[in-house]
């Protein structure tokens, strides 16, 4: 296909719609993602928008308005939601950013939503979809695809791509769903509040024992604690952080290290900038790094667990 826009570390140029779901993809999996409001968005928003804008090459100020405009799509529908499932305004915030990109008219971003909105809501289950309108131009399905940026930017995109290239089809596929969000909501503005409900990560670790690492970064600087001086540390979190692939003790690969909530205690102790020097071969391979990940012990801390379930 089209050479549109770079897969991140290499050199190999792929139709924007792919550039936007592997990405994406790859910003997830490697766990530097920020959440909410409307849940993991930070990948797919950022990547959409970086896709698209490499193959229409659009200004910075542009790029960064296309993602702000995700964020605050995808936080109206977060807001809205009465009993929506599998986050489909995710591949609508992508098609979006997408049309806004592309510079389609009122007509192709209608269109184009609705047409993102079409993908299959089940696809974890290889469910293909289906249309609450008669008379739908075709049964798009895509079978077997994660409910992940891999697929919701992907086909996001796309979408809007379709659309720009005359592919028809309904303009109003989103008013047949209108048991799943709350209108005036969506219609409605965002006040600062729900803006602070957006959960940055300063250290790359599992979002549930931000807190704790946090507290732990504080002791160190505090005290000027001596590494090879500690005998255990406990930290102390809400249940979903103490399961794996957060409770790590021994991580011996990137994809192990990356989650592990002791890892990140032990570069914390060892005051390495948090950053991807956390998880390079010579930082996991290190011996007296792997004996300090032994000691250190997640315990749940039930009002912890409450608190997050509540938020």
């Amino acid at each position: 296909g089209r050479a549109d826009a770079m897969l991140l570390g290499s050199d190999l140029r792929v139709p924007a719609e792919m550039a936007a779901g592997i990405n994406g993809q790859f910003c997830r999996a490697t766990n530097f993602e920020d959440s909410g409001p409307g849940r993991h968005v930070g990948p797919l928003c950022v990547h959409s928008a970086l896709a698209v804008g490499q193959r229409v090459r659009t200004s910075g100020a542009e790029l960064l308005a296309a993602i702000a405009f995700g964020y605050a799509l995808s936080a109206r529908f977060h807001f809205a939601e009465l009993g929506a499932t599998a986050f489909p305004h995710h591949r609508l915030a992508a098609a979006a950013i997408a049309a806004r990109l592309l510079g389609l008219d009122v007509n192709q971003i209608a269109r184009a939503l609705s047409l993102a909105w079409e993908m299959p809501h089940r696809a974890a289950q290889g469910e293909t979809t289906t249309t609450f309108i008669p008379g739908r131009i075709s049964p798009l399905g895509t079978p077997g695809q994660l409910a992940t940026p891999l697929y919701h930017a992907r086909f996001g995109v796309q979408a809007a791509l379709m659309v720009l290239h005359g592919f028809e089809s309904v303009p109003d596929e989103i008013d047949a769903h209108k048991d799943d969000y709350d209108r005036a909501t969506l219609l409605g503005g965002l006040n600062f509040d729900d803006v602070l409900q957006m959960e940055l990560k300063p250290w790359p670790c599992v979002r549930p024992g931000q807190c704790a690492i946090q507290a732990l970064a504080e002791l160190i600087q505090e005290h000027q604690i001596d590494p090879g001086a500690i005998q255990g540390v406990r930290l102390t979190v809400p249940r979903v952080a103490t399961i794996p692939h957060q409770n790590e003790s021994s991580p011996t690969t990137f994809w192990k290290a990356v989650y592990s909530l002791q890892w990140a205690a032990t570069m914390i102790i060892r005051q390495v900038p948090p950053g991807p020097q956390w998880f390079t071969a010579h930082q996991i391979d290190h011996a007296g790094n792997q004996a300090l990940a032994a000691k250190i012990e997640l315990v749940e801390d039930p009002d912890s667990t409450q608190a997050y379930a509540a938020q």
